[in-house]
């Protein structure tokens, strides 16, 4: 929705005022624009919201709206009133947007920046302290530049050290060949795969994000927008093949934000919409859209499968720690061999999403899983069908006093209940008749509870 920003007038009434002014002095007082102007934006009501107040001697004192972010300024002010208009734009704002409002900025076209120490002096040392050194706070933009380009210079930097030496060709979009441009893009993706990496990019993408939206219209920062779009291109590349949530735009400005936005969008990436996961209709189709090669294609399944198995093996560890084998064995078994790699990821991916079959089972199908947790942590002999039928009772029975449990209202909140349901699986473990369970009584008791309580809907409705 285009939302319009409004812009309103404030001024005190005069006898003597033309005609022009007493009608925008009176529609700024009918929209009630000064209130207005302290609100964040309301977009669902576009035709509301004031963003521009245009005023000459009202305001600078006990006007306190921290969503304040621009000042222009075009007459002559000293003393107190120059400090008390800074101090309109001081103030830190998180808005409902997300946006993070961490400086105000002041547009000087009178030159009164130069009168700001004889502003200062008349104030005590005390007052000086509270002031926390405004003098050094309200600088030129003109010493931010290089602010700007240090902050850019970090970033590249930080590429480099990894072996990505060109990543400068790249975010400049001086590179020739189209398939060099995907390898690097892909090498770039691939360091995302240490969590130490991901931290440092989006720690130096944000300072330099922050610069940039800071001059973002001045002109020497028009330079940064295209590495600022390809550098954005990269980290949402990487929250999409890491499944990385806590790399996102959110807290970008929102002139930076809007410029990224509309490039990932030509690239057919949407930075609001999560990142696509293993099971979703959609995932192949994101798969061939953004990973040219039989590498990146391998490398984007390795990752969602491994997300996956992390986020459901709690649900049944048995499972997911076959799922997490098999996987293994096909990244080993398959190395360098891209296309076969991803065949194999490909069936494994289908049968994670059939989960567990409607096979013949020695256990109740809802029991199954804590059955397995029994012979996996236990380390049960598989082949003794003996011991195998007698933990399969084991299972069953545990099964169905964790079934009467979870049918208790609010099961989980009743300490009581819950102390005899450990008690009870604890006892029925340590006195089993099977050793392998038994030394493994204490640990089995917690993550056959915990097992339970991650699939307390399965069980309900079982």
């Amino acid at each position: 929705m285009q939302f319009l920003k409004v812009c309103a007038v404030v001024t005190m009434s005069d006898n003597n005022e033309l005609g022009y002014i007493t009608r925008a002095r009176r529609d700024a007082s009918d929209m009630d624009a000064i209130e207005s102007f302290k609100k964040d934006f309301n977009f669902d009501k576009p035709e509301s919201g004031v963003a521009i107040l245009c005023v000459c001697d009202r305001l600078l004192t006990g006007f306190d709206a921290p969503v304040e972010q621009v000042m222009y300024l075009d007459k002559n002010l000293r003393e107190h009133d120059l400090m008390q208009a800074i101090a309109r734009v001081n103030r830190t704002r998180v808005m409902k947007s997300g946006y993070v409002k961490e400086h105000g900025i002041v547009v000087d076209y009178f030159g009164v920046a130069s009168h700001l120490k004889t502003a200062l002096a008349i104030y005590t040392k005390s007052d000086e302290k509270e002031l926390a050194d405004l003098s050094a706070y309200f600088r030129g933009l003109d010493k931010e530049i290089p602010v700007l380009e240090s902050r850019f210079r970090r970033l590249l930097q930080l590429f480099q050290d990894y072996g990505i030496k060109q990543i400068e060709q790249f975010v400049n979009q001086n590179m020739v060949d189209e398939n060099e441009e995907w390898e690097l893009v892909e090498n770039c993706v691939a360091l995302g795969a240490e969590v130490k990496f991901r931290a440092q990019f989006d720690t130096c993408i944000k300072a330099f994000f922050d610069s940039l939206d800071l001059l973002f219209n001045a002109s020497m920062a028009k330079e940064y927008y295209v590495p600022a779009k390809r550098m954005g291109y990269l980290l949402m590349r990487m929250r999409d093949r890491y499944k990385d949530e806590t790399l996102d735009l959110k807290w970008a400005g929102a002139k930076v934000r809007k410029l990224i936005d509309k490039y990932l969008a030509s690239k057919g990436i949407n930075p609001r919409i999560p990142p696509v996961m293993l099971l979703s209709d959609n995932f192949p189709k994101t798969l061939d859209a953004h990973n040219k090669s039989g590498k990146a294609r391998a490398s984007e399944m390795e990752h969602a499968i491994r997300w996956h198995i992390k986020v459901n093996m709690d649900k049944d560890p048995a499972l997911y720690t076959l799922f997490n084998e098999r996987l293994q064995r096909i990244l080993d078994a398959h190395k360098e061999h891209w296309d076969v790699m991803v065949s194999e990821l490909a069936n494994l991916r289908a049968d994670i999403g059939e989960g567990r079959k409607d096979e013949a089972s020695i256990v109740h199908q809802h029991a199954t899983p804590f059955f397995e947790l029994i012979v996996l942590e236990a380390g049960i002999d598989t082949k003794n069908p003996d011991t195998i039928g007698n933990a399969a009772n084991i299972a069953e029975l545990l099964y169905a006093r964790i079934k009467e449990f979870i049918l208790i209202p609010n099961c989980w909140q009743k300490s009581n209940e819950r102390r005899q349901l450990e008690s009870d699986v604890r006892d029925e473990l340590d006195y089993c008749g099977i050793d392998a369970i038994k030394v493994k009584a204490a640990k089995l008791t917690a993550e056959l509870i915990s097992l339970a309580e991650k699939r307390e809907s399965e069980i309900r409705h079982s």
